[in-house]
């Protein structure tokens, strides 16, 4: 029984293990752009004094906060992408182990995916409405570090490993 239950978690640590080597930095990067983001958003409600709904409020970016609010979204629509790709190439292998359920991890990815893809069609304009604004500061943010603590799940389970074998 213990043997198996080893075996168990050392293969859901293989399955972790590269995931959270590819965002153990993330953490601090995503939490500097949320408060950078945040300021923004501030700055801008202040502007508007939310004379009108937020999704008819259109703001005029300069180049700058383009680039910015751009760079925000191709790094999470990469790391979505390519979180995706891993979780489709060893779900099968991993479902029956997992603490937190695969499909968690999908409506997450699938939620953050619309929402950016929404956000880059109106940077296209050079305006994004503030609702889109708050959506990536709210949702995007917040449900990537959903992501990012749902696999963190690999230091539990090398505690929970280390405590069996000892």
């Amino acid at each position: 029984m213990r043997t198996n239950k080893i075996t168990e978690l050392e293969r859901e640590l293989r399955f972790y293990q590269p995931l959270f080597e590819y965002v153990s930095f993330d953490v601090q990067w995503v939490m500097l752009n949320r408060r950078l983001l945040r300021i923004l958003l501030l700055n801008v409600e202040a502007m508007y004094e939310m004379e009108l709904p937020a999704e008819e409020i259109k703001i005029n970016l300069d180049d700058q906060t383009i680039e910015y609010i751009q760079m925000l979204t191709n790094f999470f629509d990469n790391r979505i992408v390519t979180l995706r790709e891993y979780f489709d190439q060893y779900y099968i292998s991993i479902q029956p182990l997992m603490q937190t359920s695969p499909d968690f991890f999908y409506g997450y990815f699938d939620y953050v995916s619309k929402l950016l893809t929404g956000i880059n069609a109106e940077i296209l304009t050079n305006q994004i409405s503030l609702l889109q604004l708050r959506y990536l500061n709210n949702y995007v943010l917040y449900f990537y570090m959903e992501i990012v603590q749902g696999i963190n799940r690999y230091e539990t389970v090398t505690r929970e490993l280390e405590q069996l074998q000892q």
